[in-house]
């Protein structure tokens, strides 16, 4: 999926770089359109190019519906998460969740910095967190107890029954002698279950 979108992304690109230049050009007087035309019409009386031309204006006519619709549905959603419950379904902003997880991260001292993005697809949620680690201990260790944490708590708190696909991106780690050093996970677990067991109201901070 994310070949897809590399190459989506670089059709898009190389299309607008080209039109732009081709502007450029023209604008400057560099390019003659009425060459550009000349040139046009011999490379369209060949049958082999005028195929390859139809193939081309196809699969662009395809992205362009691809990125629309994408467009359109992400417009629809407003930036919503929606829920179904027996009593009916539940709307909550994506902001006011991203909120939450920032304040239940200020709780876990390893973080220093935390940005979080939430998507919904495919009946998941996907929760991408950028963090600013402070820590002297196993980074790998770390990052499964600060995805487990967040994860298990948000699905707590929204009281959903769909996925939550929790990546965790260390942009940056600092040194601080304040925080203890664990290693081999020692701690980590007994800290996950503290601090899930407290469950404080992340909403009334």
């Amino acid at each position: 999926m994310n070949f897809i979108k590399k190459v989506f992304t670089s059709l898009y690109a190389l299309l607008m770089v080209s039109i732009g230049s081709l502007l450029l050009l023209i604008s400057f007087k560099i390019l003659d359109p009425n060459n550009l035309a000349s040139i046009a019409q011999n490379f369209l009386a060949d049958t082999l190019f005028c195929n390859i031309l139809s193939v081309v204006g196809a699969v662009l006519a395809a992205l362009g519906a691809i990125v629309f619709l994408r467009i359109m549905r992400s417009v629809d959603d407003g930036g919503m998460l929606t829920f179904r419950n027996p009593d009916g379904d539940v709307t909550i902003a994506i902001s006011a969740v991203e909120e939450i997880l920032r304040k239940i991260a200020r709780d876990i001292p390893e973080i220093f910095n935390i940005r979080i993005r939430i998507s919904s697809k495919k009946n998941a949620l996907h929760v991408r967190g950028d963090v600013t680690i402070k820590s002297q201990g196993n980074l790998a260790e770390l990052t499964e107890f600060i995805q487990r944490d967040l994860s298990t708590k948000l699905q707590s708190m929204l009281g959903i029954q769909e996925s939550i696909v929790m990546a965790i991106h260390v942009v940056k780690v600092i040194e601080d002698k304040s925080v203890p050093v664990k290693q081999n996970g020692a701690g980590y677990t007994d800290a996950f279950n503290k601090n899930f067991s407290d469950s404080p109201d992340y909403t009334s901070k």
